[in-house]
């Protein structure tokens, strides 16, 4: 009987009141939810930022390629100037209108 007392006297320290339990569980209820509104907020981060990395990438092959067709229109206009001298006049014409157009 002295055993069960002691055990009993032990269980009753380790316990908590009432409204400390319920402090606790709506505590924990909140933290819960704050929880899940964290874990879409980072989902939702992380694909914003894989958007945005996919939109500089074609961003990025936009200006490879425009700077490629500059380079190429130049390079026709270099050849354009060299093969005479009315082409060398219409390809100073040309290198003009293209000038304005940038």
């Amino acid at each position: 009987m002295k055993d069960r007392i002691i055990h009993l006297e032990n269980e009753l320290k380790t316990c908590i009141r009432k409204d400390n339990a319920e402090a606790l569980e709506s505590q924990n209820e909140r933290l819960l939810t704050e929880l899940a509104e964290t874990r879409a907020g980072m989902l939702s981060y992380k694909n914003m930022t894989m958007v945005i990395a996919e939109q500089a990438k074609n961003l990025k092959l936009i200006h490879e390629r425009k700077k490629d067709e500059n380079d190429n229109l130049l390079n026709a206009l270099r050849e354009t100037q060299s093969e005479g001298v009315t082409q060398e006049r219409l390809g100073k014409l040309y290198f003009i209108i293209m000038l304005s157009c940038w």
